[in-house]
Parts: structure tokens; C-alpha cells; sequence
């Protein structure tokens, strides 16, 4: 196939001047008058049945034909007029012919005919024609192909060397190429043995400098510089030097002399040749072999076609070194990379593994401790309600009670009912909040965080209207506060909705227990306590309670209402708390609602992180959701419930399994890095021990 660079220099390509020089005025009339002549064969041809011309040369034409006899195909060369060309000449074409016959790759005389009107003889035919038409069809070959061509080329020349037969016109023109596509010389009609001392040119942009003279001596670095131009225009696809410039030059001379010096003076000053450099895939040490054929000095130039058999055979050596030190290093690292490959899957899957047991162990434990936190947040209500109806029948509460409502109804045997417009008695209203405070001092003082028993933030007595006659938080009584709306009768223990706390980011909520008449039955108010969320299903210090930053990096209790809404979250405890309290005010921190059902998520977000106060908490959790189940005897609203949600975080989960997997890839690295130096010094041993002196080189 044909190299880009070589079809774009195609594409530019300059007129042709392939004719081989001729020394005789007299030759070039002859030819002229021939030229007019119809196209049929010169003179009869005995034996032989000529079909078609198929290429006219500076001494001659040949034609097409066949063998009357065999049928055999054949060409036959016929040489111009016999005055005009001294028969010696023909003779002596057909002598080194005859020379080279036991060289297959050399053109072949199958007959010699010198007695006729023109002389001629009869060669094998090549069907596949001659290396320029080749290339001029299909365009360049490959670097390696033009490679195996050339050495191809230079082995029938050193056979030629050898029986002292310098071709002196070598041209793509004259090497044919026979049924298997092998190169075979032909046209020796310049050739010239070593001993002789006549001239003989060949063809522009072919020949070397100093044979473009007609007093040069043949020398047999000649046919040197014209193989490195064959090699030059396989690469290229036309000859170096090659220019419409020095082609106009050269048609412009006023004779042969003339055109000669011109030539020679046009290729001894231009730069050396470059194109070939520029193609894909020619390496350095063909780019020389090739300059060192083209030098324009003689002296610099290969002195014989051997040397130039060994340069291109030390680069094939070399190449193939080259290429069995490549597979020496890529088999141990493809087997490398497979067993790191191999090594690396298995280990995966083992951390992979190692990574889902740690979720699952983790989804397990969270799921154990959502079990125990709702658990306790329930124990935690039933203890406060039973707190609020031991206070609610309290032997010394309900006397006082009695008085801060009003004196007895004489048709009821019973209080009086107060509005929330009357104003309490202030003797009655004092001991009443002397008893609440002193129970709820008495209540703080046994409260036991974590264990069960109810953090009370605050005490409240109303009566059936709303109104709150007594409150107490210890920081002193308020009164006439609604605790539940006018004329409900609500007759058994209520959780009530949460709210936000004035002075803080914490949720509240309350427990109300009715006050009931000891003489009709009937409810006469309640007492409130209000409990902060907070405390619910908290595990407590000893229970192994996380600090803020602790339960970013492991384990946090959260707390939701039905509709999501967060109650407590340990980020509102935090440094960050005023901004918190104030977003969530503004706009309350959301749990989507599939979410909150009693089960494990495995990829839990939790919404108080997308703050940016709380950014520490935007990751992936896992998380346990669980009910808290209240007591049966509290009435409440289904949308009143509350969700605990215990949530780790999954990068603390699975960072042993990281740590697993830092250990192997660092493993990995030591014995990768150990193998590669291992296969470096193995690599450099070779290449010490095979280093040779190099047979070819460059300009």
C-alpha cells in the first residue's frame, strides 16, 4: 500500500526525463526519423510472433512476442539502425548477458540475432512489468518491502561486481519484476566491465555526479549511487534531486557537454536529499544507508554494492535484536500485567466481600441500637406519664388543687369551676407552686440520664378551660397559659404535638394527665410535664453516648417525627447550634417519608449535612429506622409518632476494608516496581551482550 507522503509527493510529482543519456548526435537523428516510422516490428524475426512495442530506450526499442514453437512469451530487443551504432557494442551487452546467465535474477538471452538489417536478441518476458511501472500504478510500497527490494537489487548487483559487470544505468525502469514479484536486472546496454575505460551514462537524477562526465572511468560506486536512488524513489516516489527547475535547466543546454556539466554542478551544490527522512517507518539507519549511497563525493560513498548488502542485513539484525528485546520485555510484562490483573480481581471481589460483611455488621448493630433506642424512648414516656398520674393523685396536690380553683359547688359537692378571666387567690396560688417546686426539685434530684428515668424540663397545672394555674421550670411560676384548647375533654393520659423551644434549637414535647374529681369523677384539669426530644432514646455516657465530632466520624441517634420533620440531631447541640435553629424555624429539617419505616438503609442522606453549618455531615450513612411504640394507655396522633433513626457513617464502616485494599495496592507496587527493575537489569544485560560493532553507517 502507498505511504500518504509518498502519494502527496506523487501528486507534485516533475516531468520525467528517464531517457539514458546518448553520446551520438548521429544516434539521436536516426531515432527521430524511426519515431515516424508505423508501429510494426523493425524487421522480420524468424521463429517468433511480435504482438505489441512495449518500451523505446535510447539505443533501441523492444517488443512483445511469442515463440512460434512453444508459444512461450518473450521479449525481444531490437537495437537502432546498424549503421549507426558500432555492432561491438551489441556484442558486448549480450557478452556480459551472457556472463550474468546463471544468476536467476538477472534478465536471461534466450537468442541473439546480428546479421540482419538491425540487430537483436530474444529475453524473458515479464508480465508484471518493470519497477517504475509498479510503483507508478500502485504507488509506494511499504518501508519494508522497498527494504527487501532493495537488498533484492544489491545481491544481483554484487553478483554482477563479481563477474566485473558494472550495470552503470540503474533506474526503476531497468528492473523488472518476474511472476513472484522478485526484481530481476535488466538493460545492460550501458554496462561497462571494471577494466574498461569508456564512458557510459545513464539517466538523469539516476546517475551519480561524476559519471555525467565523458571522460570518467567506470567505477563501480556508480551502480552504488544509483541503488540509493531506487531506494530513494520507492520511498518517495521520484527520483532525488528532482526538480522542473533543473529539468528546464538541463532541456535548455546547447548539447550534451553542456547538459552534463550542468547536472553535475546542479547536484554538487544542492542540499543532500531529504524526503525519504520524512517517511513513516524509516528508521535512522535506513535514512543513512540511503545518504551515504547518494553522497555527491565519491570518497564518502559506499566504495562497493557488499558494502551496502551488510549495512541493510546489520539493520535487519539489528531490527530483529531489536524486536526479540522487545518481546523479551513485553512477554514478562503482558504476563506481569495478567498476573497483576488476575491478582488484583481476586483480591477485589476479597475486599469487596470484606467491605459488604462490614455493611452488613454495621446495618445489624444499628439496627440492634435503634431497637434499644426506641425501646428506651418509650420507657422514657410511660415513666414520665406515670411521674405526671402519680403527681396528678397526689394526696398532698389534690387539696391544694381544690383551693386554687374556688370554694365548693353547694349542688355538685364539688369546686368551682374558674375562667381563665379569674384571677387565683394569692395565698392558694403560692402553696400550690411551693408544692410543684418542690416536687420538681424532688424529681431532679433522682433523675438518672439514660436510665429510664425522664429528664422533666418543666411541671404545669391547668385547669379544664386551659388555663395554667401554676408552672414551674425552676426558673420561677408563670401562669395563664393555654395547655390545651378550651372545653376538650380528654379523660386519659395525651402526648402532644412538638414544639420548638423559645430559648433554644431543641423540640418538646408534653404529657398531659386529666386531674379527676375524687366526688363526681369528672376531670377538673391536668397536669402537664414537658419533656425536652433530646433525651429520648439517647443511650446515655455510659452506654458509650457520642461526643459531637466522635458521631460525625461513627454513629449519630436521630429523632423524626411522622412527616419527617427532625426533632434532634446531635448537630443542634453543637457549635453551630444558633444557625441551625434559626434554618430549621425558617424552614425544619425533612426526612423523605418512604424513608420512615422500620427497616435499614443502606445509602441514608442525611438532610440537617445540606446546611452548610452541618456540611460534616454530608455523606453517605447507613441507617436503622425504628417506631417508638407508646404506651397504651397515652392517647396520640398518628401524626404525632416518633421515628429513631441510628445512622454510621459508611466511610468509618468500611474503612478497614480501605485500609485492606491500600495494603495490596502498595504491595502491588513494591512487587511490580522489584519485577520491572529486575526485567530493566535483565534488558541492559542483553543489550551489553549483544552489542556489536555496527556494520553500516550513517552520512
Amino acid at each position: 500500500m502507498p505511504t500518504d507522503e509518498c502519494s502527496a509527493l506523487k501528486r507534485n510529482q516533475v516531468p520525467k526525463l528517464d531517457q539514458t543519456q546518448t553520446q551520438s548526435l548521429g544516434d539521436q537523428k536516426i531515432r527521430t526519423s524511426e519515431s515516424k516510422l508505423p508501429n510494426q516490428p523493425p524487421v522480420p524475426t524468424p521463429g517468433y510472433q511480435l504482438s505489441s512495442r512495449i518500451g523505446k530506450g535510447a539505443y533501441g526499442e523492444v517488443w512483445r512476442g511469442s515463440d512460434a514453437t512453444t508459444n512461450r512469451n518473450v521479449a525481444i530487443k531490437f537495437y537502432a539502425h546498424r549503421q549507426s551504432a558500432d555492432l561491438t557494442v551489441v556484442v558486448s551487452e549480450v557478452e556480459k548477458l551472457g556472463l550474468l546467465a546463471d544468476n536467476r535474477s538477472i534478465v536471461q538471452i534466450l537468442r541473439f540475432e546480428k546479421n540482419g538489417e538491425r540487430p537483436y536478441y530474444v529475453m524473458e518476458y515479464f508480465e508484471n512489468g518493470s519497477l517504475a511501472d509498479w510503483v507508478n500504478k500502485a504507488g509506494c510500497p511499504p518501508v519494508e518491502t522497498t527494504v527487501e527490494i532493495l537488498q533484492q537489487i544489491a545481491q544481483s548487483l554484487v553478483h554482477a561486481h563479481a563477474k566485473k559487470v558494472i550495470h552503470c544505468d540503474l533506474k526503476p525502469a531497468n528492473v523488472l519484476l518476474d511472476q513472484d514479484w522478485r526484481p530481476c536486472l535488466a538493460d545492460f546496454g550501458q554496462a561497462r566491465l571494471s577494466s574498461d575505460h569508456a564512458p557510459a551514462l545513464g539517466t538523469f537524477f539516476y546517475m551519480a555526479p561524476e559519471q555525467a562526465d565523458l571522460q570518467a572511468n567506470p567505477d563501480p560506486r556508480w551502480d552504488v549511487y544509483g541503488l540509493g536512488a531506487i531506494a530513494y524513489f520507492l520511498l518517495v516516489g521520484q527520483p532525488p534531486q528532482a526538480s522542473q527547475e533543473l529539468i528546464d535547466t538541463l532541456d535548455s543546454s546547447s548539447g550534451l557537454v553542456e547538459r552534463l556539466e550542468r547536472y553535475r554542478a546542479a547536484l554538487q551544490q544542492a542540499p543532500p536529499a531529504s524526503a525519504h527522512r520524512r517517511i513513516r517507518g524509516v528508521d535512522s539507519v535506513l535514512a543513512g544507508i540511503i545518504d551515504r549511497c547518494l553522497e555527491c563525493d565519491p570518497a564518502r560513498r559506499y566504495p562497493t554494492v557488499k558494502q551496502v548488502v551488510d549495512s541493510l542485513a546489520a539493520r535487519g539484525r539489528a531490527k530483529r535484536r531489536n524486536n526479540s528485546l522487545a518481546l523479551a520485555v513485553l512477554a514478562p510484562l503482558l504476563l506481569l500485567a495478567l498476573t497483576a490483573g488476575i491478582r488484583w480481581y481476586f483480591n477485589f471481589k476479597a475486599i469487596d466481600n470484606v467491605r459488604s460483611e462490614y455493611l452488613q455488621w454495621a446495618l445489624k448493630n444499628n439496627s440492634f441500637a435503634a431497637d434499644v433506642a426506641a425501646a428506651n424512648a418509650s420507657t422514657q414516656i410511660l415513666r414520665l406519664m406515670d411521674a405526671a398520674k402519680d403527681e396528678a393523685e397526689h394526696p398532698a396536690f389534690l387539696p391544694l388543687f381544690r383551693r386554687a380553683i374556688g370554694p365548693p359547688d353547694p349542688e355538685t359537692s364539688d369546686v368551682n369551676l374558674p375562667s381563665a378571666e379569674v384571677q387565683l387567690s394569692g395565698d392558694a396560688r403560692e402553696q400550690l407552686v411551693s408544692h410543684l417546686r418542690a416536687r420538681f426539685d424532688q424529681l431532679k434530684r433522682h433523675e438518672e440520664p439514660g436510665r429510664g428515668t425522664p429528664h422533666v424540663t418543666k411541671m404545669r397545672v391547668t385547669g379544664p378551660d386551659g388555663v395554667a394555674f401554676a408552672e414551674e421550670n425552676g426558673a420561677g411560676p408563670r401562669t395563664h397559659e393555654t395547655g390545651y384548647p378550651p372545653d376538650l375533654t380528654i379523660g386519659h393520659p395525651q402526648l402532644l404535638p412538638a414544639f420548638l423551644d423559645d430559648s433554644g434549637p431543641h423540640w418538646l414535647k408534653k404529657i398531659s394527665v386529666p386531674i379527676i374529681s375524687t366526688v363526681n369523677k369528672k376531670e377538673t384539669g391536668a397536669v402537664e410535664f414537658t419533656l425536652n426530644v433530646s433525651e429520648l432514646g439517647s443511650f446515655g455516657a455510659a452506654d458509650g453516648q457520642l461526643s459531637d465530632q466522635a458521631a460525625v466520624n461513627r454513629s449519630i441517634v436521630v429523632l423524626a417525627d411522622a412527616k419527617g420533620k427532625i426533632l434532634h440531631h446531635p448537630a443542634f447541640d453543637g457549635p453551630h447550634a444558633a444557625i441551625l435553629s434559626n434554618a430549621a424555624r425558617r424552614t425544619p429539617f425533612i426526612v423523605p417519608v418512604d424513608q420512615l419505616h422500620d427497616g435499614v438503609i443502606d445509602n441514608f442522606r442525611d438532610p440537617v449535612g445540606e446546611n452548610e453549618a452541618a456540611k460534616d455531615y454530608r455523606h453517605r450513612w447507613v441507617a436503622a429506622v425504628r417506631k417508638v411504640n407508646f404506651p397504651e394507655e397515652i392517647s396520640a396522633n398518628s401524626d404525632d409518632a416518633i421515628y429513631v433513626i441510628v445512622q454510621s457513617d459508611y466511610r468509618a464502616i468500611v474503612q478497614p476494608a480501605g485500609t485492606l485494599w491500600t495494603t495490596f495496592t502498595l504491595n502491588m507496587g513494591v512487587v511490580s516496581l522489584a519485577a520491572l527493575l529486575c526485567l530493566a537489569g535483565l534488558v541492559v544485560g542483553l543489550l551489553c551482550f549483544e552489542r556489536q560493532p555496527q556494520a553500516y553507517a550513517g552520512r
